[in-house]
């Protein structure tokens, strides 16, 4: 997914000359063409990320689109007061990309480990929080980005996701639900995930229906906030169950805008499931995405027996 957003980056700031790419310490020879035949709209900054939030604020400011691309990490944490207060504040529209989210770079430790950032990044006033889960997913969604208001974080999870078109059958229009088909959500589980771990959710689904006659019913979720509450709340109040299963702590991410939907809906749910990265606790292990997946309950297999687990909790109360 990183070659991605830069192509669709490249491709639509030769079209709109607002768009402007800003990076910082990033790999060497990144976008060469783009800095060779826009040198007006390209940017390699030092690694001072928030004089570079400052400088992207400034661009905006002046009618320009700034898409300011960096480690998750250091595009949300580190830069956290800048986009609060020089951007979201003065109503300053920035589009942030985080690359490497969730544990996609665990093998570089915790600093770069960002299982945080879609919870700070929906604190911000105005801010739409988005995470695609493949390829043609960020295709689709990128180029409505550039005029779409409020600033944007894109979160960009695992490189080189394969693209899951059976899964995703939906036109993307945001903040839509991007989802295959919902008739029947009575007495069935609703599963909701996200990003980089919707490739193992979906293989995880799979198994399921296979198992319990197809009563599972996944949605690709890649607009974190706003939350199409309008068409999810009708979905959350048949359900027989839901699970959440996303590459964050509990905390602040798709989970706690469920339930945040839940109470403000007065919506009631008996039995909802989420299965969140690393829960409260921060990610000490080195290694490759998928084995802390596994470590921290994000497993084919963990999936599978707590949708199982729901299945058979809801039939113990219809008894």
């Amino acid at each position: 997914m990183l070659n991605t957003i830069l192509e669709q980056l490249y491709k639509y700031a030769k079209i709109d000359k607002r768009i402007v790419f800003i990076g910082t310490d990033n790999a060497p020879g990144m976008l060469n063409e783009m800095k060779e035949s826009l040198p007006n709209q390209f940017f390699m900054e030092g690694a001072s990320e928030q004089n570079i939030i400052g400088m992207a604020s400034g661009m905006a400011a002046d009618g320009l689109i700034p898409y300011v691309f960096n480690h998750a990490t250091f595009n949300t944490r580190r830069v956290y007061e800048q986009v609060l207060v020089d951007c979201a504040l003065q109503n300053r529209h920035i589009r942030i990309i985080g690359i490497g989210g969730g544990v996609a770079t665990c093998h570089l430790g915790p600093t770069h480990t960002s299982i945080e950032d879609i919870g700070l990044m929906r604190l911000i006033p105005r801010m739409t929080v988005l995470s695609a889960s493949d390829k043609k997913q960020l295709t689709e969604i990128f180029p409505q980005t550039i005029n779409y208001p409020g600033s944007i974080y894109i979160r960009i999870g695992k490189y080189g996701l394969p693209n899951l078109d059976s899964a995703c059958k939906a036109e993307i229009k945001l903040p839509q639900i991007y989802t295959g088909n919902t008739d029947k959500v009575y007495e069935k589980i609703l599963v909701l995930s996200h990003g980089a771990i919707f490739r193992r959710v979906y293989e995880s689904v799979q198994r399921l229906n296979n198992e319990y006659e197809n009563r599972f019913i996944l949605l690709n979720i890649h607009t974190i906030k706003p939350l199409n509450n309008k068409y999810l709340k009708p979905l959350l109040e048949s359900a027989l169950g839901v699970m959440i299963i996303e590459e964050h702590i509990l905390t602040g991410g798709l989970s706690s805008a469920i339930g945040e939907l839940l109470i403000s809906k007065n919506v009631s749910l008996k039995n909802v499931k989420s299965i969140s990265l690393g829960n409260d606790n921060y990610i000490h292990n080195f290694g490759k995405q998928e084995e802390i997946w596994d470590k921290h309950y994000l497993s084919v297999q963990s999936i599978y027996e707590a949708g199982s687990k729901l299945i058979q909790d809801g039939q113990k109360e219809n008894l």
